[in-house]
């Protein structure tokens, strides 16, 4: 069975009765968040304790799978930029050594002149820059394919979803009473 047929929705065509009974589940579901506990806890009300046990089952696994799933993403697409953005910044840095070689090739004494020394300095400078700039760029590239095969949940059942004792009343007494009225 569907939920279309479990929760008995009526429509004139396949999609209107299955936005009914998406309309019927969105009503059955009451989240209420804990900030100071970061605990979300979540009730549905459905035909049956066991469709409500069942509900709340697997809104929590497609919860997991989703969260899951982005992190996947955004490690992949991390990965990516930082490869990407790898090669250019590798390419600056074999520029930037050769300025470098080619200086130090053509000023063998460098030392002894305050504009040589800075402009040594400078295109030393350039080099460290470059190179911690590539290992910055390694490092993220190798700890996002890490995170993009890694499956820890960073979502915990706390408690599984359980059949209530008693079935929910669904403010039955309210609505009694304003249908007398």
């Amino acid at each position: 069975s569907t939920l279309v047929d479990l929760y008995g929705v009526k429509g004139s065509t396949p999609a209107l009765r299955r936005e009914a009974a998406i309309d019927e589940l969105n009503d059955a579901l009451d989240a209420a968040p804990s900030p100071r506990t970061n605990v979300v806890s979540v009730r549905v009300s459905a035909p049956s304790a066991e469709l409500a046990q069942q509900l709340n089952r697997r809104l929590f696994d497609l919860l997991v799978d989703f969260n899951l799933r982005r992190r996947q993403s955004r490690a992949s697409e991390e990965r990516r930029f930082a490869e990407d953005r790898l090669a250019p910044v590798k390419a600056e840095l074999r520029v930037a050594e050769n300025r470098l070689q080619s200086f130090l090739q053509s000023n063998r004494d460098y030392e002894n002149s305050p504009s040589l020394t800075f402009s040594y300095e400078r295109l030393q400078a350039d080099v460290v820059l470059l190179r911690q700039v590539v290992m910055t760029l390694q490092q993220s590239a190798e700890q996002a394919k890490i995170e993009e095969v890694r499956d820890t949940p960073t979502i915990t059942l706390v408690e599984s979803p359980s059949l209530p004792a008693r079935p929910d009343s669904r403010g039955t007494l309210k609505f009694a009473v304003i249908g007398v009225m």
